[in-house]
């Protein structure tokens, strides 16, 4: 895969919508919020390196 097409599938990741995951119990609680973490994580490594990719 190229490096382009791989940064995009991550931007196409962070921009998906996560909120039809369950909470209704603590497991499904703590993972929904790893992921959302994970996605404030990795779009703040995005925006160090260079923040147009993300609004491209």
């Amino acid at each position: 895969m190229k490096e382009k097409k791989i940064l995009q599938e991550i931007i196409d990741w962070l921009n998906s919508d996560a909120s039809y995951l369950s909470a209704r119990t603590d497991y499904g609680k703590g993972y929904k919020n790893g992921i959302f973490r994970a996605k404030e994580i990795v779009s703040e490594i995005i925006k160090e390196h260079d923040e147009r990719l993300l609004n491209d």
